[in-house]
């Protein structure tokens, strides 16, 4: 991930962000841990690669506004 200013097309593959975008997307994710693990009922509780991909997809293509983030794969997603 790459907290930058300004976006270069030539860039490598990564999550590109504007403006401390990806500082609220880490503490989102710590906040989100926090709650799981003060429950102990959530014991065991994992987020395997697909809810992981299901997550970002949300937050990326649904989630904000466009324009203030930026994913560059190496190879189209299938």
């Amino acid at each position: 991930m790459y907290d930058i200013r300004d976006y270069i097309h030539e860039a490598p593959a990564g999550i590109y962000t504007y403006g401390g975008f990806l500082g609220e997307v880490i503490l989102s994710l710590f906040c989100i841990q926090s709650h799981v693990l003060s429950k102990p009922e959530n014991a065991g509780f994992k987020i395997d690669t697909d809810a992981t991909e299901a997550f970002l997809r949300d937050l990326f293509v649904e989630g904000i506004n466009p324009g203030i983030a930026y994913i560059k794969v190496s190879t189209e997603p299938s």
